[in-house]
């Protein structure tokens, strides 16, 4: 998981950084490990961030929370 992230954190993120809570590094992060236990949406990607929140806070900062469907997108 550690090498996963790492590698995560050498993406350049080209959203405006006033217009994000999130970190690109954090949304893409719980995307692969949902989408490796089998989430096969969005929601589900959350819905297994939330269930899983305190497994993900061992390795990713989440400073705002897990984040919601809309900002997934």
């Amino acid at each position: 998981m550690r090498y996963i992230i790492k590698q995560l954190w050498e993406i350049k993120d080209i959203r405006q950084p006033l217009k994000t809570k999130h970190a690109l590094e954090e949304i893409l992060a719980i995307s692969i490990v949902a989408m490796l236990c089998g989430a096969d949406s969005i929601s589900k990607i959350v819905q297994f961030a939330k269930l899983r929140e305190r497994w993900l806070k061992k390795y990713l900062p989440l400073a705002n929370g897990i984040a919601q469907v809309e900002s997934m997108k």
